[in-house]
């Protein structure tokens, strides 16, 4: 889903369709991806804490499911609000060519705030994430190897988010502000 704003968020020509997608399709997809690995890194960590008290714990794959889906929840609100105050504007740059005039989505005045509020709430999730990748490589148990592959998806992921973040503020900023 993620992958799919290449074609919504770097087009020439904006329009209204572009400006509701971006934030639905960018921001599900990642919840989506990263909302995943943290409840199976939560799962996780949490039977190998119990381990150690020697209860017997368990976790069904429905509380897993309520986890991500109170995750894509939030996110949904969150990009729909985005969507529905986003706006096409056109950026005139060279008044007397038109050709080189942008159409760009800007959020309505005083919604800015809806986006540094997601951000933060994906910035939550993936310090959340990072948490319970480092829990996990404290687990000693040899037959569950998964959890140092489940960490290092996180860690990347993490990297990840991270350099494209850096490198697009200017434009997502640009974009929505």
């Amino acid at each position: 889903m993620s992958y799919s704003t290449n074609y919504t968020w770097t087009s020439t020509q904006f329009t209204k369709a572009n400006c509701a997608l971006t934030p639905l399709v960018l921001g599900l997809g990642f919840v989506i991806t990263f909302g995943a690995l943290f409840a199976k890194s939560w799962r996780i960590v949490t039977l190998f804490r119990q381990a150690e008290k020697l209860t017997i714990v368990t976790i069904s794959n429905k509380k897993l499911t309520i986890i991500l889906a109170v995750l894509v929840g939030v996110q949904v609100v969150f990009s729909v609000l985005l969507a529905a105050f986003s706006e096409l504007s056109v950026v005139v740059t060279d008044p007397y060519r038109p050709a080189l005039w942008e159409q760009r989505c800007f959020l309505s005045n005083g919604f800015n705030i809806l986006l540094y509020i997601n951000i933060a709430f994906a910035g939550m999730i993936i310090l959340t994430g990072l948490v319970l990748a480092v829990m996990m490589r404290k687990i000693k148990n040899q037959l569950i190897n998964e959890a140092r592959h489940l960490a290092f998806i996180i860690y990347a992921i993490a990297v990840f988010v991270a350099v494209v973040t850096a490198l697009s503020f200017d434009v997502l900023i640009g974009q929505f502000v």
